[in-house]
This record gives C-alpha cells, sequence and structure tokens, in this order.
C-alpha cells in the first residue's frame, strides 16, 4: 500500500509545517508542526520541504538561519544545522547560512542547499555539518547571485537563479572546480523561484511573476532548453490558471 501526503512550509501566522493526505485536500485534515520561535520544535518563516529517499524530512527555516531535519512531524529526530555565523566580506568561506531557501539531495544522499542572500549553495553530507562544500558565488564566468531553488541529478546540479532569471547547470559540484553553464534564453524565465525533476532529462521551474510553469529538457551534451510553458492546469474537469505559483513538486509512484 502505498501512502502519500503533501508537505507545505507556511511562513504566514502559525510558522509551521503541515501535512495532509492526498484524500484530505478539500477536507482540510491538517497534521502540523512546530509553533513560532528559534528553538526545538519551532520555525521562523520556513520557505522549503524536502524529503529524501529515508523518508526523513529536511526544512529550510529561513528566518533562523538554519536547517532542520527531523524523521517525522512528531518531531522526533530533531536536528539543526544553525544558526551560525555564516558568510562576510571579510570571510567570505564562512560556514553558516544567511537565508536557506531551498533543499535538494542526489543519488549519495548528500543535501544541497540554496543560500540566495550568500550567493552559494552548500553541499553537506549530514545535519552535522560534515562534508560542508560550497559553491560559489563565482567570479569570472557565470556567477551565482541568488540561488533559490535547487535539484540534483547524477552528477549535476541544477539551480534556479533568480536576479539572473535563469536556469544554471553546476558541473563537478562539490570538487571545487566547478563549471557553470548557464541555460535560459532571455524572456523565458521572469522570476524563477523553485524547481523539481521529473526524470534526468526533464525539469519544471515556477516563475510567479510570470504566473507559469517552464518545462526545461536536456539530450545531454546539448545542455538544458525551455520545452513548454505551462499557465494552468485541468482540475476537476475545468482549466485552473496558475496565480504566482512559487513552490513544485513531483511525485513518483511505483
Amino acid at each position: 500500500m502505498c501512502v502519500s501526503f503533501f508537505l507545505q512550509a507556511e511562513d504566514g501566522i502559525r510558522d509551521l509545517v503541515r501535512s495532509r493526505g492526498l484524500g484530505d485536500v478539500y477536507k482540510r485534515q491538517w497534521q502540523e508542526y512546530g509553533t513560532f520561535g528559534s528553538g526545538v520544535d519551532e520555525f521562523d518563516t520556513p520557505t522549503a520541504v524536502h524529503v529524501d529517499e529515508k523518508g526523513v524530512i529536511w526544512i529550510a527555516d529561513t528566518g533562523n538561519r538554519r536547517v532542520v531535519r527531523v524523521d517525522s512531524l512528531s518531531g522526533s529526530g530533531w536536528a539543526a544545522l544553525g544558526p551560525l555565523p555564516g558568510p562576510t566580506s571579510a570571510d567570505p568561506d564562512a560556514i553558516g547560512f544567511l537565508a536557506p531557501t531551498s533543499l535538494a539531495h542526489d543519488a549519495a544522499g548528500r543535501i544541497y542547499v540554496t543560500d540566495g542572500r550568500a550567493g552559494r549553495v552548500v553541499r553537506i553530507d549530514e545535519i552535522g555539518g560534515w562534508g560542508w562544500s560550497a559553491i560559489g558565488p563565482f567570479v569570472g564566468g557565470v556567477p551565482l547571485a541568488a540561488p533559490v531553488g535547487v535539484c540534483a541529478i547524477g552528477d549535476t546540479v541544477l539551480v534556479v537563479d533568480v536576479r539572473r532569471s535563469a536556469l544554471v547547470e553546476i558541473l563537478d559540484a562539490g570538487t571545487g572546480v566547478e563549471t557553470f553553464v548557464e541555460h535560459g534564453a532571455a524572456g523565458v524565465l521572469v522570476m524563477p523561484s523553485a524547481m523539481a525533476s521529473e526524470s534526468s532529462n526533464v525539469v519544471y521551474v515556477t516563475d510567479p511573476r510570470a504566473s507559469v510553469i517552464v518545462q526545461f529538457v536536456t539530450e545531454g551534451a546539448g545542455g538544458w532548453s525551455p520545452n513548454t510553458t505551462l499557465s494552468s492546469i485541468v482540475a476537476e474537469g475545468e482549466p485552473r490558471r496558475f496565480d504566482e505559483p512559487v513552490g513544485i513538486a513531483i511525485a513518483h509512484f511505483a
């Protein structure tokens, strides 16, 4: 039996993480976790939730400048990385987040975190910060200006850069000799905010300013290119237009 659920990070009144079953979308049967604050089981403007292949829940607790992991929405297994001082002009490589906004994991189980305010993507092996590797900001070539969304496909990391209005591909991520390749012609993305992968060659990027979701595809060495722009979906037999979509997740069912 396959049990599926939504996870939603709320940065509004309650500052909590919510879960609801797919069959409960219209019944409003919520399971809530967290209250406002900076301690254990507390959040300040959580902006993203990610579930890894082991079922562990990772949360970008943006207002508290930290990443939180829990085993379930009961709060079991709570652990957090941050807040730490983070990068400054005097020490741009310092460990710590300024404003973590999205998370993803690769096939090896490593976690990637975008820190748009610091202009970099961080890779860690565990919540304790082991294996910390900061990617960007990059001087020369294609810099990371404000990365806000991320997904990992094989050895490639894809990042949505809101300031550059682009999809940026990072090759050899975490090696210290990364190659940055920018995709997305001018006018395709206006203010991208999040992304998710459907497969190894298809990703979707949300663009709240344009109220669309853009599909990018790749054929390998040719890079990524925009393929389809979605402005609506059909729900209950009726077309529903997107209104500033800011997040996206793709469920893969066996």
